[in-house]
């Protein structure tokens, strides 16, 4: 068996965050971050506070034996582990990855790269589409795609054949046959994520983080070798990452400041994007009046909507399901609508009647493992400055590597006398700089008070036998 060459990582912070928000996961890819061609895939899930990484790896090769046997690595390492959902570009070797690791999980496409690909192959020349076939054809797939249930989805697919383009244009038939209809479940929204996911339909998070990760980090090392490649990743990249998550955790918690008399009890101690959310939804139910508002049975409702004589069904859901609106605002984001809110202003029923499981899920709740006490906010703070002076300090270390090969082979005489008396003055600046103590230069500051555990007070005797 030929050895190939694999770099896998996962931290237990990783692992933990995994195993929270693992019910859905992002699989990217990214090139170009070392002189070789060797792909640096990237396993993501969403958070309370945005898109995080949960592991890491590099292989040899963009192929499915590949990206398969560092999934199964990730897989062992979770044992829980079991997602419902893998998001992934349109790329056959990652599909057939996911397929052969998690067969039983449900594969989609990240829409954009569906739209992208739909659009470039139209325009190739040699598929001979005419503008007016082109907008066609683009239109009957989005109809397919954009089905919300098998029936619409099938509805639309036999729309879309018996269309004359269709029928008339071979390249068109085996396009959409080989190419899409025998795997219609992964693009067809329908088929997609429910629940708190139901809003993740591209993998523009991932790519972002990408591209903070090339231009931020990658940016700064001159020799782009993987081993420079590994430690970026495993001491700045992923330590940062977990730092922003913990940090904006804590930033949104009742423990770092005292919430608005105007944020109601039941949001607090939540992601900040999901109190918002609330807080304009409960405004916009005190419109409503209780004729708007009529029961059905325990926990079922009729809502009126504002702009029409039309009624939404409102199901504040039980510890066996979720709550449920018919409104397009609710299903495009599983965030309680102002008819939930209209339901609790003129009914008996309030937040505290919708599902448990619901109002408690991570995705609307903050990880009370990183919201713990006061020093986390001084640990936060100091590592953020830590890790930004580490950042700087590889940075210099890796310009100066390069400095030093190219003053073997420069031959310009003006020029590396110029460069000496530069070096010179920041070498002079950078000595007055350094802590010192009796005129000896110290390794680094040390404020030994935050790294000490706050130990509880010596109580005297007669406190202690009044307990």
């Amino acid at each position: 068996m030929q050895n190939t060459f694999l770099f896998v990582h996962q931290s237990q912070e990783q692992q933990r965050l995994l195993k929270r928000y693992g019910d859905m996961v992002l699989l990217d890819a990214t090139y170009r971050t070392t002189k070789y061609a060797l792909p640096l895939f990237l396993v993501v899930v969403r958070t309370n506070v945005g898109y995080k990484p949960v592991a890491e790896f590099i292989c040899e090769n963009e192929s499915t034996m590949a990206i398969s046997e560092a999934l199964s690595l990730i897989k062992k390492w979770n044992n829980a582990w079991n997602p419902n959902y893998f998001m992934t570009d349109y790329c056959e070797q990652e599909y057939q990855a996911l397929q052969l690791v998690f067969p039983n999980t449900h594969k989609y496409l990240c829409s954009f790269h569906r739209e992208q690909a739909w659009i470039r192959w139209t325009r190739e020349s040699k598929n001979h589409l005419s503008d007016q076939d082109r907008s066609e054809l683009l239109g009957l797939l989005r109809s397919v795609a954009s089905a919300h249930d098998r029936e619409t989805c099938e509805a639309a697919i036999s729309k879309l054949r018996d269309s004359v383009l269709y029928k008339s244009n071979t390249e068109v038939r085996n396009y959409v046959e080989k190419r899409w209809l025998n795997i219609k479940e992964v693009g067809v929204t329908g088929f997609s994520p429910h629940g708190f996911n139901v809003s993740v339909t591209t993998n523009n998070g991932t790519e972002a983080m990408n591209n903070s990760l090339k231009s931020l980090y990658l940016k700064i090392s001159g020799t782009k070798t993987v081993s420079s490649l590994v430690e970026i990743i495993v001491t700045e990249f992923i330590p940062e990452q977990l730092l922003s998550y913990a940090k904006l955790n804590y930033m949104y918690s009742s423990e770092h400041k005292v919430y608005s008399a105007n944020v109601p009890e039941f949001l607090w101690d939540r992601p900040r994007t999901f109190v918002q959310h609330c807080l304009k939804n409960l405004e916009a139910a005190c419109c409503y009046t209780s004729q708007q508002v009529q029961e059905q049975s325990k926990g079922l409702y009729k809502v009126q909507s504002e702009q029409s004589c039309e009624w939404y069904s409102v199901d504040l859901g039980d510890k066996d399901r979720f709550p449920s609106c018919e409104c397009r605002s609710f299903k495009s984001t599983f965030l309680p609508c102002k008819h939930f809110f209209a339901v609790f202003k003129h009914t008996d029923s309030s937040w505290y009647s919708l599902c448990p499981d619901y109002i408690s899920s991570p995705y609307v709740t903050l990880d009370t493992d990183v919201v713990s006490s006061q020093n986390n906010l001084k640990c936060t703070k100091t590592d953020t400055e830590a890790n930004g002076v580490s950042t700087a300090q590889c940075a210099l270390r890796e310009k100066l590597k390069i400095l030093q090969d190219l003053s073997y082979i420069c031959v310009d005489h003006e020029l590396l006398l110029n460069a000496t008396a530069v070096i010179h003055e920041i070498t002079r600046k950078m000595k007055f700089s350094v802590p010192k103590q009796d005129s000896l230069p110290l390794l680094s500051k040390q404020d030994d008070e935050l790294k000490l555990r706050v130990l509880p007070s010596w109580k005297r005797k007669g406190e202690r036998q009044k307990k």
